[in-house]
């Protein structure tokens, strides 16, 4: 559903995003599309049917309110909807009610099956009584009630009994199964809280651990390389720009091809921002501002209402294939920024050696997000969305060549 991945695009616009925003968002397009297709079968029109599914979720502040510690996203075990931090807190009395609930349950079955058993009891026993008093002569007693009539009034009274105890039995067994499938219910949902109110005090953690970092006397505050993507350092890059502007990759001085994505900025197409695919000249100009340009061709917009085709032909096979990886990876993720409305760019690439020979690669939104770990989006055109989509990912070890396997079409 395009229009349905667009409204959640918009729905998120603006953010940049965590790993866990990342599956958040997938939740909710997967949930909006379950609606929709829902109002679909129940014969609703496919507009009307649009349009109430975006009507039920116009904002993401509740969902994304675990982002600033308000609460936590977590499953419930029905609806998939937000628990409250509150409901974090009480997960002890959640757990313990839930337990009180089973066993009172089951010892309310049992009682009610034990007083039936009870009362069949009585019932047989008193016929006995009956039969025995009956048995006995007295001087103004009546005849006594034969041996045969005795012992078929017994066996009707005791057959009463037996099927009275088998059915407090079957009461009990079917309580106690309630109880079990209750209990597991209540388990579920308690291990999700707990994991939800783990992944928020890890976070708090990683916060505090920060700031704590910054003020103490003597610290040196993260690179912006660091921040844009914790836990990496210059060791893991593949891509180096030394202090005097020098660039290797893997270690050796970079081609042409390799320097003209490091030296690319925002400002080369801040002017094409919101390009929208309708306008072909626009599109043109913008893919001829980004590195590979004198060898792009074919730039089609008539793919389909999201899908941008273009082709970068006879590329020198001077340069190596892990440089043509970096600028591809870097093309797709500055068109994906510039053109919010596209949420797939196609690319054929040939070399000059062998010109009859095509590579082909879809560079879908939703994986090329979430590689870059943030949302592709004008906002991110400016110097430090740039610095956080290229130090912070693309100069990464092996990471622009892992994008382009995953795009690559057999």
């Amino acid at each position: 559903m395009n229009e349905l991945r667009m409204y959640v695009e918009h729905l998120f616009e603006g953010r940049v995003l965590s790993r866990d925003v990342i599956e958040l968002k997938e939740e909710v397009y997967g949930n909006l599309v379950a609606r929709y297709e829902d109002y679909l079968n129940q014969g609703v029109a496919s507009d009307d049917a649009l349009a109430r599914t975006k009507a039920s979720l116009t904002s993401i502040e509740d969902v994304l309110g675990h982002a600033t510690g308000d609460d936590v996203l977590v499953e419930g075990p029905q609806a998939g909807g937000p628990v409250d931090q509150g409901e974090i807190a009480g997960l002890d009395r959640v757990e313990g009610g839930g337990a009180a609930s089973q066993t009172e349950s089951q010892d309310g079955g049992a009682a009610v099956a034990e007083t039936e058993a009870d009362g069949y009891g009585a019932v047989a026993e008193q016929a006995l009584e009956t039969l025995s008093a009956s048995s006995s002569v007295d001087a103004g007693s009546s005849a006594p009630v034969p041996p045969a009539q005795a012992a078929e009034q017994i066996e009707d009274v005791e057959g009463d009994r037996h099927r009275g105890v088998e059915g407090s039995t079957f009461m009990k067994w079917s309580i106690a199964a309630l109880g079990v499938f209750a209990a597991f219910v209540l388990l579920g949902l308690g291990l999700r809280l707990v994991t939800g109110a783990a992944r928020l005090d890890e976070a708090r953690t990683d916060i505090t651990a920060s700031v704590d970092a910054i003020e103490d006397e003597g610290a040196t505050a993260p690179s912006p390389q660091a921040t844009a993507n914790p836990g990496r350092s210059n060791a893991d890059d593949a891509i180096v720009v030394d202090a005097n502007g020098a660039i290797t990759f893997d270690g050796a001085p970079a081609d042409e091809l390799v320097a003209s994505v490091v030296n690319a900025t925002a400002a080369d197409i801040e002017a094409y921002a919101d390009t929208d695919l309708a306008d072909a000249a626009a599109v043109e100009a913008l893919v001829r501002a980004l590195p590979l340009a004198s060898w792009a061709q074919d730039v089609d917009v008539t793919k389909g209402v999201d899908v941008l085709s273009l082709a970068y032909r006879c590329v020198p096979d001077a340069y190596d294939g892990d440089s043509v990886d970096v600028a591809l990876a870097y093309n797709a993720a500055a068109l994906l920024c510039a053109m919010p409305r596209v949420n797939e760019v196609r690319v054929t690439v040939t070399e000059s050696d062998e010109p009859n020979e095509e590579s082909c690669y879809a560079f879908t939104r939703d994986k090329v997000q979430g590689s870059y770990g943030c949302m592709l989006s004008p906002d991110m055109m400016s110097a430090s969305g740039w610095q956080q989509l290229k130090e912070g990912h693309l100069y990464g070890r092996k990471f622009a060549e892992h994008l382009v396997e995953a795009a690559e079409r057999l």
